[in-house]
């Protein structure tokens, strides 16, 4: 099945040519031009352009932002990769490469799902795709592109405060950009209306169920549950994720009952709502060194600070960095345990979502309405398992004053080296309660968002930086 996950005759080679533009970053032009009328012809180069969104999350740009962020929480030991310099101590700045490989390749899928996107609603029939998989496709992308601008606005705008002018650049009319005219950031709040709007026809039209590493009606409603928390429309949040949980049975979706095979199974376990296909030998993932990361001193910290007793260690983090094999020496975090690259195997992803995060995005929810009942029970779910290892006297015992940052700080215990969840908590929580993110968690606070890249400032003259920088 190897051929159904590479693109067919539409290369997409920005990876190779990014360094090279020199317009506007977040107007960067999809090179297999999908809105000339003879690309999308049929059944196969409609499902090999849906493949090519995928594939455009398969690159380390994306991917390695996760060692940057790790490295500023402290949710990992540093690593010794591009772009490092000015994260440990919040302190990165706006020609870091690191931060313009993120904004070039993210800005990049935006791009891709659009043209994708034109192409399907301006052409009234294709030969031989079926009006309900030319649907399921529009919802696949949408999802995609729903995600892509999430991440662009968590990290590089102010999230966290929908009265925020700093939001995204968002393309008049959802169109994809070929041009370099200077497009303004929307605002944080017209930026999640763009993902909402994403979000709500992906719920409507992506396929009810699908393999892992392609997304679904539920991924879409997981991601629209964390959009709503984000968003301050916690009851709203608490109903969708409760929804995900109760459909995903019949959706093909579970948790693991073991954390480490969990790891193990990568894009292919259950538990995954979104996760990066990778297979050796020619469709590797190759996003940064995590086997090879060491736990942080953060997570280190937490993982003793949570731990039931001094002589009961969290059996998550247990089960990543203790319960390591003698024999293989080079796995030393047991969440990217895949080293061989044997031909015809399954290798380490990059874990977007997973149904986990549900469990948890209730519980702080559930918190904030002042419902801390129910809040437990959420958390209960999710702790109270042979993979977690809690009791229900130890989550009944968590002070009603101490039960929002008892749940970040397990929820960190569950996702740290994942998707930089731990980070964006960290923000939301500093920004929203004043909670002191500095010097436990970061040595600095200073930097609640990241730069804008000096270059795309410099291709498009109507975007703002971000305060501070």
């Amino acid at each position: 099945m190897k051929t159904t996950h590479a693109i067919i005759g539409l290369c997409l080679a920005l990876a190779l040519t990014a360094c090279e533009l020199v317009g506007s970053l977040d107007k960067i032009e999809p090179e297999h031009k999908l809105t000339d009328n003879n690309v999308i012809t049929d059944t196969k180069s409609a499902e090999a352009a849906l493949n090519g969104v995928y594939l455009s999350w398969r690159t380390y740009r994306i991917g390695w932002m996760r060692h940057l962020l790790g490295a500023l929480t402290g949710v990992e030991n540093e690593v010794n990769i591009a772009g490092i310099d000015g994260f440990a101590d919040n302190e990165v700045t706006d020609d870091n490469t690191g931060v313009e490989s993120n904004y070039i390749e993210l800005y990049f899928v935006v791009q891709n799902a659009s043209a994708i996107l034109e192409h399907l609603e301006s052409t009234a029939a294709i030969q031989s795709l079926s009006p309900a998989r030319r649907t399921e496709i529009v919802g696949e992308v949408k999802c995609s592109r729903a995600l892509a601008r999430l991440m662009l606005l968590r990290q590089y705008g102010e999230f966290y405060d929908r009265t925020s002018a700093y939001g995204i650049v968002l393309y008049p009319g959802n169109r994809s950009i070929k041009d370099n005219t200077a497009l303004p950031r929307a605002s944080v709040e017209e930026s999640y209306r763009a993902i909402l709007s994403d979000l709500d026809e992906a719920i409507a039209k992506a396929p009810e169920t699908n393999t892992h590493y392609r997304m679904s009606r539920l991924t879409a409603k997981a991601l629209k549950a964390r959009v709503m928390l984000y968003r301050k429309e916690f009851a709203q949040a608490a109903t969708l994720a409760r929804q995900v949980i109760a459909e995903a049975p019949a959706a093909g979706y579970a948790l693991e009952d073991s954390f480490k095979q969990l790891f193990v199974n990568s894009f292919q376990s259950q538990e995954m709502l979104f996760a990066v296909y990778a297979m050796a030998p020619d469709e590797l993932y190759s996003d940064g060194v995590w086997n090879r990361s060491t736990a942080g001193p953060v997570t280190s910290k937490l993982a003793s600070a949570v731990a039931p007793s001094d002589s009961v260690p969290d059996k998550r983090f247990a089960a990543i960095y203790k319960d390591l094999d003698p024999g293989r020496p080079e796995v030393v975090n047991n969440k990217y345990p895949i080293t061989e690259g044997l031909a015809g195997t399954k290798q380490d992803s990059h874990y977007y979502i997973r149904l986990a995060e549900m469990y948890y995005l209730i519980a702080e929810a559930e918190a904030r309405l002042g419902n801390p009942t129910a809040a437990r029970a959420a958390l209960k779910e999710i702790l109270c398992i042979d993979r977690a290892g809690y009791t229900q006297a130890y989550v009944e015992a968590i002070p009603d004053s101490r039960l929002l940052e008892m749940i970040l700080r397990h929820k960190w215990l569950e996702f740290f080296t994942e998707n930089s969840e731990e980070w964006f908590d960290l923000v939301r929580f500093h920004a929203w309660d004043n909670y002191p993110i500095a010097p436990y968690y970061v040595k600095s606070d200073r930097h609640l968002i990241l730069p804008i890249p000096r270059k795309a400032l410099g291709g498009n003259r109507a975007l703002k930086q971000n305060p501070g920088y």
